[in-house]
């Protein structure tokens, strides 16, 4: 299968995919940390979701869509950054591919 692990720098799920005899390569806008610059996409995994996955594990970052911290969700610009992260998430979800993994803790999304 190729799959396509979202917002992954450490290489460790694609790794493990890759170990399994699948086609698997990181995306994350930062340079990998795993040790294998040619399966990894450094970029917006936004713009590769219409490139023929077969699947995608999602790790979005939580700091805007956790519920630990409800307390400050409105302060300092946090609710425009809040919806961002909802946006990104959705985005994420209703991608073109057929299998989809998106890891959210427990939270708004």
């Amino acid at each position: 299968m190729k799959i396509l692990v979202a917002c992954e720098e450490s290489q460790a799920v694609c790794k493990a995919f890759r170990a399994k005899g699948h086609e698997a390569y990181s995306c994350d806008i930062l340079p990998c940390s795993g040790g294998h610059p040619e399966w990894h996409i450094q970029g917006d995994v936004l713009e590769q979701l219409d490139k023929g996955w077969d699947m995608m594990i999602a790790h979005p970052p939580c700091t805007y869509l956790s519920y630990a911290a409800t307390s400050v969700w409105n302060k300092d610009g946090r609710l425009q950054k809040r919806l961002g992260a909802l946006d990104f998430f959705a985005r994420l979800w209703l991608a073109p591919i057929n299998k989809i993994c998106v890891e959210n803790p427990m939270g708004c999304a």
